[in-house]
């Protein structure tokens, strides 16, 4: 028994082309057998291409680690503080942490805007906030939030 020349797939008997059916006439197969060895740009080791795998990495785990996409300013597409509402919302749940309702106690608040502007997420102007006191702030109800 032989091995594919790709991916190294057993082959049958009367196989003369040396490709599996699945490398034989594809793009990929056509691209390993004239480029057969590749160097990971992660981890700098030495791999043979296979069909649909990444040509850059040797492995998924080499491909998670070394093609980290920046977050923040560092990201090409950054608009700061001119992102949509729901982008600058999302944020502030990313950096402020939930905590107890100032008003009640309840545990898992939300996190409110004092000031009503989603892009002022500075710690001072968060107000943490159950579901419940939220409601009642916005309905008129529960009166300010220090």
């Amino acid at each position: 028994m032989t091995a594919c020349d790709s991916c190294g797939a057993r082959l049958g008997r009367r196989n003369r082309s040396g490709l599996c059916r699945r490398c034989h006439g594809s793009a990929t197969g056509a691209a390993n057998r004239r480029h057969p060895d590749a160097t990971c740009e992660h981890c700098g080791r030495g791999f043979r291409f296979r069909p649909g795998a990444h040509e850059r990495f040797c492995s998924r785990a080499c491909y998670l680690a070394g093609n980290v996409v920046p977050t923040g300013p560092e990201h090409p597409s950054w608009v700061g503080d001119e992102a949509a509402p729901n982008t600058r919302y999302r944020r502030a749940q990313r950096l402020i942490p939930r905590a107890d309702c100032e008003v009640c106690g309840a545990h898992n608040a939300d996190r409110h805007h004092r000031n009503g502007d989603t892009s002022d997420n500075r710690a001072e102007n968060i107000a943490r906030l159950c579901r419940l006191c939220h409601t009642k702030h916005h309905a008129g109800t529960l009166g300010a939030v220090v």
